[in-house]
Formats: C-alpha cells, sequence, structure tokens
C-alpha cells in the first residue's frame, strides 16, 4: 500500500520576520481573525488526488510517475494570489495554504482560494500532524488554529532558520529542513523537544514527501531526492518539470 506525506514551502529564504516580541508568555501569537469579511463560499468537495504541487501561483496534482498536470491558478475574486508558500490537505480532505501573511482555503479542483485568517507570522512550511492538527514552520514551528490563525508555539525561533520545509511521518513525527549545512531536524509536535538528524548535502530543498516508507525532498531545481530518515543522507534522484514552492499530500488515501 503506497503511503505518501509531503509538505513544502517558498523558494527563498526567510527574512524579514514580523515582530513578535509582543507575544503573551503562553506562546500564543494572535492571528488577527479573517483577512477580510469571510466570503460565502461552497464547501468544496475533498480532495480526491494522492499528491499535489505547487508554484507560488499555481496548483498540480502529481502521480509519482510522469509529469505534474496543471490543475489551476490561485486565485481568490479573480485577482491571481502569486505567494503561495505552502499546502496541505486535513484528514477530512480539506484543503488549505498559506501565503507570506494569510491563511487560505483552496478548491482542489480549481485553485480558487479564499481567505480564513490574518497570520503574524511569516510561514513558509505547513502540514498536517497525524492526530489532525494543523503545523506551520518559520524560523520557528508553531500549531495553527484553523478558525482564528491564533499561533502556539511548537518550537521557539532562533533555535533553527527554516528552510522551507515541514512534514508529519506517520512515525509522529515532524521533519524540518533547515540553514546550515542543508540539515534535516526532527521535531516532537507535543514536546516541542528538537533532534539534529544530519546534514542532507543537497542545496535549495523546498519541499518534503514520504512515500513507500521512503522521506523525499524536492528542490527548486525540479528533482526529487530520497532522503534516509536516519542519517539525513540524500540518494537517488527524479527529475520533474517544474521549480515547485511546496507540496503536498492527501491523508484520505493514506
Amino acid at each position: 500500500m503506497l503511503t505518501i506525506a509531503v509538505i513544502a514551502c517558498s523558494d527563498y529564504r526567510i527574512h524579514d520576520q514580523q515582530d513578535v516580541q509582543g507575544a503573551e508568555d503562553t506562546g500564543q501569537l494572535g492571528g488577527g481573525g479573517p483577512s477580510r469579511d469571510e466570503p460565502e463560499v461552497e464547501e468544496p468537495e475533498p480532495a480526491s488526488e494522492p499528491i499535489y504541487v505547487h508554484t507560488g501561483q499555481s496548483l498540480w496534482s502529481w502521480d509519482t510517475v510522469g509529469d505534474a498536470v496543471h490543475v489551476g491558478d490561485f486565485f481568490d475574486n479573480g485577482e491571481l494570489v502569486d505567494d503561495i508558500t505552502d499546502v496541505a490537505i486535513d484528514l477530512d480532505g480539506r484543503f488549505w495554504g498559506v501565503s507570506s501573511d494569510t491563511l487560505w482555503r483552496i478548491y482542489p479542483d480549481s485553485a480558487e482560494v479564499w481567505p480564513v485568517a490574518a497570520l503574524d507570522v511569516y510561514l513558509a512550511g505547513l502540514t498536517f500532524v497525524s492526530d489532525g492538527r494543523l503545523v506551520g514552520a518559520g524560523d520557528g514551528v508553531w500549531e495553527i488554529d484553523t478558525a482564528t490563525g491564533m499561533l502556539t508555539e511548537i518550537v521557539a525561533e532562533g533555535a533553527y532558520e527554516t528552510s522551507g520545509d515541514i512534514v508529519g511521518l506517520p512515525d509522529g513525527l515532524l521533519y524540518w529542513t533547515v540553514w546550515g549545512g542543508d540539515g534535516l531536524v526532527t521535531v516532537d509536535p507535543d514536546s516541542g523537544d528538537t533532534n539534529w538528524v544530519g546534514a542532507i548535502g543537497v542545496e535549495r530543498i523546498f519541499g518534503l514527501g514520504y512515500a513507500d516508507e521512503s522521506l523525499f525532498g524536492f528542490t527548486s531545481t525540479g528533482d526529487a531526492v530520497r532522503i534516509d530518515t536516519g542519517t539525513a543522507e540524500a540518494g537517488s534522484t527524479v527529475p520533474l518539470t517544474l521549480s515547485w514552492w511546496g507540496a503536498t499530500t492527501n491523508p484520505v488515501l493514506w
């Protein structure tokens, strides 16, 4: 049985994070509510494809064989959204996305988006834990309230600087790519404990995926690289056509 989990990020290194020094000692940051009046939308059908990949402005599906298939561009009320840094699918097949300052919902059959909440921290990675929690990664790692955008700290900023990607695997851990040797770090989503696994040795990995008990990294140059979860060493590569900003799997099909 094929089991795949994928998540990824933007194609540039994060710098100017918003000032979060006013956050409460609880580690929570206010999401600020919806970025505008919540639109009237019909709840989409659940995502039906096993894997989706994306650029900053377009969504594609991929079946792990051959090339990706274009689903559509990210439009919000007719305006192109061109800075989607990552996407994720929840346990009910609902599609989510994140950009520089907004949490989005996405129609999986058209890539149309609508805003859910404003975000106080720039997030480059997005994933769901197997228990249904939404998690985002920037220069720290946070649990995200899907209704309000409220952020609860899992890993404080400053421990690592993200290279843009985080993914939850069946072992219950989060796997996070970080700058500094292009390394791989595991995160316990309950305790926030981190563990340096090792240097991957491949630059600019902006997407992470899991299939057939193997972790894959997706680079800005279009390669899918097999990564050993025990050592972080890079193995075989599979060439893909486009330069992806991120990706996600569909846990409904796990």
